[in-house]
């Protein structure tokens, strides 16, 4: 746009094809910038973004309608009035447009930039499952919630058997892709309303909101049937992948995230001694927890 002006400006003196330029590749980039802020992220549009993309839109459909003007009107003189009332009042429009532009752009940028470090904070990166932090947090709360409601709520520790062995033998690369293969399955089978998180490694936490140990035990055997029936393949071969889940729930005296999370684990355990591939539950009056497999 600088070039542009310059040319018709300084060496060929030629104000309706500089103007003309000038709005076509000003139209241009408003058009690609309404289009980028229109597109959905993550299946949603941000407000800023959308507020944008309608300004930008409008800006772009005003300067079309300058353009068809100009090609209507054809040539200006070589004198042209720079100092019209018309002319005056176009730059104060311009000026002013901009100037409402801008901040909405800032906005929307500053919005889009407090999103993704919200993100960065609460998700893991690699499965895009909330992390351990974040998670905590959220089991806090919803524990506290149980406690004022009396609804209860259920905690599964879920581990990826052999998964060392993975590792190992193929590398972490594939390594990587069974994590992300068995987060997106483990998440399919649970509830919506349910939290799923990356404890650490090749273990994940899940939170179930509101459930008994027999509905707990029911989402178990959704998850551990999903494994069954996931196609999954490393270097062209097919590979079964299997779990073992350890579950425990709130319901008893104990109101305490940490020690809910040890009991979960203890039962956990307690299903890879048990030959992996099932889930064991653990609750408060029974210190030995109880195993399950599919059939």
């Amino acid at each position: 746009m600088f070039v542009v002006c310059t040319w018709f400006t300084c060496f060929q003196l030629n104000i309706s094809v500089e103007v003309v330029a000038f709005d076509i590749i000003n139209m241009a980039m408003m058009l690609l910038i309404a289009r980028s802020l229109w597109r959905r992220e993550d299946g949603r549009r941000l407000f800023a973004d959308i507020v944008a993309a309608v300004a930008y839109s409008l800006l772009a459909a005003a300067t079309c309608g300058v353009i068809f003007d100009l090609l209507r009107k054809g040539q200006f003189t070589p004198d042209y009035n720079f100092n019209a009332p018309r002319s005056i009042f176009n730059s104060i429009s311009a000026i002013l447009t901009e100037g409402l532009v801008f901040p909405l752009f800032l906005l929307m940028l500053s919005e889009r930039l407090n999103r993704d470090l919200v993100v960065q904070a609460m998700r893991d990166p690699l499965t895009g499952l909330y992390n351990r932090r974040s998670f905590e947090e959220i089991a806090f709360r919803e524990m506290s919630g149980s406690v004022r409601t009396g609804l209860g709520l259920a905690l599964m520790m879920l581990d990826i058997d052999h998964f060392k062995q993975v590792n190992d033998k193929y590398g972490h690369v594939t390594g990587d892709a069974v994590l992300s293969a068995a987060a997106a399955t483990i998440r399919r089978s649970l509830r919506d309303e349910d939290f799923l998180c990356r404890w650490g490694g090749d273990e994940f936490c899940a939170l179930l909101p509101r459930a008994k140990g027999e509905q707990a035990k029911y989402v178990a055997e959704r998850v551990l049937q999903a494994f069954k029936n996931l196609d999954f393949s490393i270097e062209g071969k097919p590979v079964t992948l299997s779990i073992s889940i350890g579950i425990t729930t709130d319901e008893g005296p104990m109101k305490n995230v940490s020690a809910l999370i040890e009991r979960a684990d203890a039962a956990l355990y307690s299903a890879k001694e048990q030959g992996r591939g099932r889930f064991a539950f653990a609750s408060e009056g029974n210190p030995e927890p109880t195993c399950n497999s599919l059939a």
